[in-house]
């Protein structure tokens, strides 16, 4: 960028030779093209700031050692940001190349006088000649790069625009709002303006870039979470642009932009010295490039104060604008990587979770099984065990008695089958019944449900089929079951009962077990949030996770008049 810098610098210098002296004299009623050849100017350099509210005529003397005979040249009249105008007299509106470009030669070097209009209250202005063949490739190198510029930054705002939409991370709808503006911002500062409404395009924009860079900034950094004192900080400033704008209306004195930039940069610094978060480097170098243009642009006048040449501000922004977009992109890029590896850790580890809990219901509801079965045999070991005292003890009885022990001993192992067939993860997906996956699913917790006297209803269409794992749709039944078993025992529900129905789209897992508080309908899919003492608080999160992901299923719940009503539809496969 230094070099860029100095390039442009040198350029410059070398352009404004053939300028001999400029001249210049404030704006009366009294003066017009016919007699300002009268007036007496005064010499001033180049380039000129001033802030006036006046307006102005220039006169410019060429130098015509410095024009050859054979080359046809042109003198441009610089405008910074396009705040000050230029007027010529009709006798040269045939030699105007643009509305600040006039065509010269040799020929024909009498004074050049230009009135200039001062529409901002201040003056800043540069005078240069050049070789016309010269000025017209770099125009047209100009407007190429003004073009890739304006196509580079409104590609990112539609590119963040729309992962947004499929996103909804607010940093992406900031960053692309934020790019909108700097698109606006360009566009005004390269379009010469004359009237009010022009201006106004371009305050909106600076006002919209500072509020909606500031947002982004707090998005991405998360100020919030790491830096709550910076964050305060920045949220002021949002609030600190809108008044200055207002006092810049009233007073025309503005805080330096680059000032509010350059804060974002210690919020990053002090964010990425907290987290080592490696997306807030490209975040660093990509506002470091912006802030540079908004430095320079702001220190223009300074720099003219010391003795430097006139620094096309306009291209650089142009130039600085689009390299910040593509950096950040890489950022914001980088950052979706980090924040889709760390939700897929955070799924597999809830995934992991919600298998532990599964295997301590699975347990529990084993025991529920096997409770009666081993009261069985405890009951067959005694029998034996007495007739034995009693010497009552036979081939015959003890033969009847065995094939008692080893029918509960069958039906145990067949429990510790069904359940192992429930758990056991499947590679594929195939089609499966849903009303038998559903009764498996109840066989599977029936001896739990026995034992506190809940009903269960199954009902609806047995053919129904639904492509996916028969075993992780089984999971949610269960998990729909116990949290309607577990509110009917806490809430002493009289006559217990689920109901569940399967119609062709769509499965209904009703209770009567008073219904959800509204105060926390919005919080029960959320990981870990629970209302039992030692629930885990993932059923329900998995679950959905589980539907919409790998069923493509919608997930919700009503309060009923009598309980809970959840639903489950879905897209019927034939």
């Amino acid at each position: 960028m230094k070099l860029v810098l100095i390039l442009l610098l040198t350029l410059t210098a070398l352009y404004s030779d053939a300028i001999k002296y400029v001249e210049i004299i404030e704006d009366k009623p009294t003066v017009n093209f016919d007699n300002v050849q009268e007036q007496n100017f005064k010499r001033v350099k180049l380039p000129l700031y001033r802030y006036e509210k006046s307006g102005y005529w220039l006169k410019i003397t060429l130098a015509p050692s410095e024009l050859s005979n054979e080359i046809n040249h042109v003198i441009v009249f610089e405008s910074l940001f396009k705040v000050n105008s230029f007027v010529f007299d009709e006798s040269h509106k045939e030699k105007l190349v643009q509305s600040n470009v006039l065509r010269i030669n040799k020929k024909d070097l009498e004074p050049v006088y230009v009135k200039l209009t001062n529409q901002d209250d201040y003056l800043a202005i540069n005078i240069e000649t050049k070789e016309y063949d010269a000025f017209l490739k770099e125009n047209n190198f100009k407007s190429k790069l003004y073009g890739i510029s304006y196509g580079i930054i409104f590609s990112a705002f539609l590119y963040y625009l729309a992962f947004f939409i499929f996103n909804r991370q607010k940093s992406f709808i900031y960053y692309s709002l934020t790019q909108l503006s700097i698109l606006g911002l360009l566009v005004s500062i390269a379009t010469e303006f004359t009237d009010s409404p022009s201006y106004l395009i371009a305050d909106v924009s600076l006002i919209s870039f500072l509020i909606f860079s500031n947002l982004f900034t707090k998005e991405f950094l998360s100020t919030k979470k790491y830096a709550p004192k910076l964050n305060m900080i920045l949220t002021f400033m949002i609030g600190l642009y809108i008044v200055e704008t207002f006092t810049y209306m009233l007073t025309e004195m503005r805080i330096p932009t680059s000032l509010f930039l350059i804060f974002y940069l210690i919020a990053a610094i002090v964010v990425y010295s907290k987290t080592k978060f490696k997306p807030i480097l490209f975040y660093l170098a990509g506002w470091s490039i912006m802030i540079f243009s908004f430095i320079l642009a702001d220190m223009e006048i300074f720099l003219s104060y010391i003795g430097s040449p006139y620094i096309d501000i306009e291209a650089i922004l142009h130039i600085c604008a689009p390299l910040e977009s593509m950096i950040l992109a890489f950022a914001l890029s980088y950052k979706l990587k980090l924040l889709e590896a760390s939700n897929i850790e955070k799924e597999n580890l809830l995934m992991h979770q919600s298998k532990l809990a599964s295997m301590g219901e699975m347990i529990n509801n084993i025991a529920h099984q096997w409770r009666q079965p081993l009261t069985h045999i405890s009951y067959i070991v005694m029998n034996i065990n007495t007739a034995f005292k009693h010497e009552k003890l036979d081939a015959k009885y003890l033969n009847k008695k065995s094939l008692e022990a080893t029918a509960q001993l069958e039906y145990m192992s067949k429990t510790i089958d069904d359940f192992k067939n429930f758990y056991v993860p499947k590679k594929e997906k195939e089609l499966f019944n849903i009303y038998e996956a559903t009764r498996n699913a109840i066989s599977i917790t029936s001896a739990t449900l026995n034992a506190y006297d809940i009903t269960v209803e199954l009902k609806g269409d047995k053919e129904c089929l639904l492509r996916g794992y028969d075993n992780e749709y089984s999971q949610v039944v269960l998990n729909l079951i116990s949290n309607a078993k577990d509110a009917m025992i806490q809430n002493k529900t009289k006559n217990p009962l689920i109901k569940i129905e399967i119609n062709e789209n769509s499965i209904k897992v009703e209770d009567n077990a008073g219904g959800i508080n509204p105060k926390i309908q919005t919080q029960i899919y959320e990981p870990y949030f629970t209302t039992k003492s030692k629930g885990t608080g993932i059923g329900l999160y998995m679950s959905k996770v589980i539907l919409e992901t790998h069923f493509k299923a919608r997930f919700y719940h009503k309060n009923i008049e009598t309980g809970t009503c959840f639903y489950i539809e879905y897209s019927n496969v034939q």
